[in-house]
């Protein structure tokens, strides 16, 4: 009979639905990450499109520039590309597989001692091991798609700030 084990994977979403349910402290910190990581980077895009679909349709201009308003607020909380840089991170860094069995064990969690018991092939209680899947790939996609399209100072948004407010010369630096 093969070594028993506790190995499951998660994704970032699934992780979200394993938080203990009632528990306020939980319930803030996944609304938080569910808006920037899930939200915002689907939202801003949305909402740019809107705005330049809207000026080519001819909606009111103070409607598209509150749009645009809101589409450049939420660049600011879009945390999707911070998740990127951070798997890439871990992931090469010593927080990933053998070098996070040390972060739980019996003299920092007693309860580690009686996994230990239940599985001794393990040899530790344990350990997080961080892997790149589909839905890493589209992070990158997306966090591209941002970058060209939503920051402050990339050429879709300095369009549409000039068309939005043709009365501003120059409406970014040149180094945003």
């Amino acid at each position: 009979m093969g070594a028993k084990t506790l190995d499951r994977s998660f994704s970032l979403i699934e992780l979200v639905g394993l938080m203990p349910a009632g528990l306020q402290p939980a319930l803030i910190n996944t609304l938080t990450f569910c808006f920037f990581i899930v939200v915002c980077p689907l939202l801003q895009p949305l909402l740019g499109a809107c705005v330049l679909a809207g000026y080519a349709a001819g909606w009111p201009a103070g409607l598209l520039r509150r749009l645009h308003r809101l589409a450049t607020y939420l660049t600011y909380a879009s945390g999707l590309e911070v998740t990127v840089l951070v798997v890439v991170l871990i992931q090469n860094s010593q927080f990933s597989g053998k070098g996070t069995q040390s972060l739980l064990n019996d003299e920092v969690l007693p309860a580690c001692d009686g996994l230990a018991q239940l599985y001794p092939d393990e040899g530790h209680c344990f350990q997080m091991d961080l892997g790149v899947s589909t839905g890493f790939w589209f992070a990158i996609a997306a966090s591209i798609a941002f970058f060209v399209s939503g920051v402050a100072g990339s050429s879709t948004h300095r369009l549409t700030h000039q068309l939005l407010f043709p009365a501003d010369e120059d409406p970014l630096p040149p180094h945003c």
